[in-house]
């Protein structure tokens, strides 16, 4: 592939707040992966091995307490690691954007995507 990957994790953390919340609790550790222009990326992995996580993250979607603790995740060029919610919006649906797998949010696999959108 040439060019600049669409979307570039370095070494991506992530952690929540133990139950004192004293400690965070590493819930990705040092993940890295590229997805290069009209590449296809699967995330598989057990229930709980951070697959979700990694997803919103790369949205900037990560919900407080949890935070990203290391690395860095480029969106297009851009880390998308700290930056503001205004400048997340910029990237959200035009550069990058996620299908949540939520059986009541999802598209039905027997239908057309354009007659699913359209009922919307």
């Amino acid at each position: 592939m040439s060019g600049q990957p669409i979307v570039e994790i370095d070494r991506l953390s992530i952690g929540f707040p133990d139950a004192s919340g004293e400690r965070l609790v590493p819930v990705v550790r040092d993940v890295s992966l590229t997805v290069e222009r009209d590449e296809i990326l699967g995330l598989v992995g057990e229930s709980g091995s951070g697959k979700t996580q990694t997803s919103l993250a790369i949205l900037g979607l990560t919900r407080p307490p949890g935070r990203v603790v290391g690395g860095r995740i480029l969106v297009d060029g851009e880390n998308v690691v700290g930056m503001s919610e205004a400048e997340l919006r910029q990237i959200r649906g035009k550069k990058a954007a996620m299908i949540f797998q939520s059986p009541r949010t999802s598209l039905n696999p027997l239908m057309k995507v354009s007659d699913q959108i359209g009922r919307v």
